[in-house]
């Protein structure tokens, strides 16, 4: 029974009394700037800034030079902790399901560093597992709301941490001094591998399933596939209730871009590779020429974008109402269609070149607007239309 407490160990940034390394102060503020690139994140709300003004929960692994780095940071006045969770049987200490969580503390405005095991919702500070953590620096800030620390586990207690994944979790609680009260999970994740930066994020599950029958899709090539792995350029779009959504794909490590033309103004959907740090980002434009001009588009919401396999890669799924801010008819859902392509530098946009061009406009309500039997069928339908009118004209010529 002893050994299984043992198992659940928390290290909670606090006044170090069960480790040697003392605290000092963070001088650098915690943010999201490597995300994906360097290090791995986790936060809730998805996205959120930790360098910012709202509530936001944050934490990050970087592995280099056989050293873990982590930081944490949350909104809160009391504590927050990231845990992690063996998904196999590691070396000793820690077995499948044993966890270990690291928590930022407030003892009176004051950061402090503690160990403790974790039954259910309840934290008991102990000392029961010796793990050299070092370069412990920590921070109560604004109005004591907000709590930053950073750690590093050093290479001797690596052999555990390298054999991954591990289950990651957010939590949070209050503080009465150096006690803590009972922690609430915010976040929790499926397994993820701390040394890969990218492991929790996922590629979109953007394919050709429902092309024609309940979206209208726009390949670059036949054959293109966006969930291969072949070369391709695709979008798609699905119209409901007076709104479109779109997926948009392109292997590309700059960005990948949807025109839509109407009145002889193209409205221009970004989905990039921002190269400082190889993260997604979203931009809105206007075409004017062979060049893009960044403009808001205030219709568009719930933007969700991956760079993935080795910025090799874009992928994006974004919302907007069915009329765009040049349109003049919002029941009016036939646009001319583009798919473009070109670099980046950081966020700024090389000149795009067309992979795709429909040409014509197309009705993105109508999932089989380019259906290949739907065209057949009005070509047979006028054929047989004009042949009713020749046969008719010749029987009145002969009567």
């Amino acid at each position: 029974m002893e050994a299984r407490l043992i198992a659940v160990v928390l290290f909670v940034c606090a006044v170090c009394h069960f480790t040697e390394a003392q605290p000092t102060a963070l001088n650098t503020p915690i943010t999201r700037t490597t995300c994906g690139s360097s290090k791995l994140c986790v936060s809730t709300p998805g996205n959120c800034d930790p360098s910012g003004n709202s509530s936001c929960f944050f934490s990050s692994a970087q592995l280099s030079n056989s050293v873990l780095t982590v930081e944490i940071s949350g909104s809160t006045s009391g504590y927050v902790a990231l845990g992690l969770t063996a998904t196999t049987s590691l070396t000793q200490p820690l077995n499948q399901g044993d966890s270990v969580v690291f928590v930022c503390g407030n003892n009176n405005n004051s950061f402090f560093f503690q160990t403790a095991t974790q039954n259910g919702p309840q934290l008991t500070p102990v000392n029961t597992i010796s793990l050299p953590i070092t370069s412990i620096q920590g921070s109560v800030t604004a109005n004591q709301s907000l709590i930053q620390c950073t750690f590093n586990i050093s290479s001797q207690f690596l052999s555990t941490f390298s054999q991954l994944p591990f289950n990651v979790t957010i939590l949070n609680g209050t503080t009465n001094g150096t006690a803590l009260g009972n922690a609430t999970t915010i976040f929790s994740s499926g397994p993820l591998d701390l040394a890969n930066p990218k492991s929790n994020i996922p590629v979109l599950n953007i394919t050709r399933d429902g092309c024609g029958s309940t979206k209208l899709c726009f390949p670059n090539a036949s054959g293109c596939n966006p969930a291969g792995n072949s070369s391709c350029f695709f979008s798609s779009v699905q119209s409901k209730s007076q709104n479109f959504s779109f997926e948009l794909s392109g292997t590309i490590a700059g960005y990948v871009a949807l025109g839509l033309m109407k009145q002889n103004s193209t409205v221009v959907f970004i989905c990039g590779n921002d190269t400082t740090g190889s993260n997604f980002f979203f931009q809105t434009a206007i075409k004017n020429g062979t060049s893009l001009t960044l403009t808001n588009v205030t219709t568009v919401y719930n933007k969700q974008g991956v760079v993935a396999q080795n910025q090799t890669l874009i992928q994006c799924i974004f919302n907007t109402t069915t009329s765009f801010n040049f349109s003049t008819k919002g029941d009016d859902t036939k646009y001319q269609v583009t798919i473009m392509s070109g670099t980046t530098n950081g966020t700024q946009l090389g000149d795009p070149a067309v992979l795709y061009d429909s040409k014509t406009a197309i009705d993105l309500s109508d999932p089989a607007a380019l259906n290949p039997s739907s065209s057949s069928n009005s070509a047979v339908s006028l054929c047989t239309n004009v042949l009713a009118v020749m046969l008719s004209a010749l029987t009145l010529r002969l009567l």
